[in-house]
């Protein structure tokens, strides 16, 4: 299979234990060209010789921005797609934590029609029985200044 999408990560290289993460998560998607983008300061000789990320190349210009853009102009032939992670996110999550105020009732029935409007189309999936086929290891639910939040891990 034939590498067509480029994922920019632009860091600065001082959160290394979030950035192996993301780099993670990028490998875990699927088939793409990491390209890092940081200060010269910054050796990612080891992440490269781990596989985590294909190539690292110095920043021109401070700023995230400059960043992303010097990245994608490094696309080269053969990159349909382009794509950027900031070094502290995940391409995918084990799990989402969405949360409203306890005075917006409405706003837990938007989520709960988002959830059931999209769950087969974000992967979810029915077996015969008609269960998810999700496995829930935990659910947690706080109460706190800014209202109710609930927040599930499926596996």
């Amino acid at each position: 299979m034939s590498i067509r999408t480029l994922v920019v990560v632009p860091t600065l290289g001082q959160r290394p234990d979030f950035l192996a993460q993301s780099l993670a998560s990028i490998r875990a998607a699927g088939v793409s060209r990491i390209l890092l983008v940081g200060p010269a300061s910054f050796d990612a000789s080891e992440i490269v010789a781990a596989g985590l990320a294909d190539e690292k190349v110095d920043e021109a210009a401070r700023g995230l921005a400059a960043a992303i853009n010097q990245g994608f102009a490094a696309a080269g032939p053969g990159i349909d797609y382009l794509a950027w992670l900031g070094d502290d996110d995940l391409l995918r999550a084990d799990g989402y934590v969405l949360g409203t105020t306890a005075n917006f009732g409405y706003m837990s029935g938007a989520m709960k029609h988002v959830f059931d409007s999209t769950f087969l189309q974000i992967g979810g999936a029915l077996d015969a029985s008609g269960a998810t086929g999700l496995t829930l290891s935990s659910v947690t639910i706080a109460w706190g200044e800014a209202g109710l939040a609930a927040g599930a891990r499926v596996r």
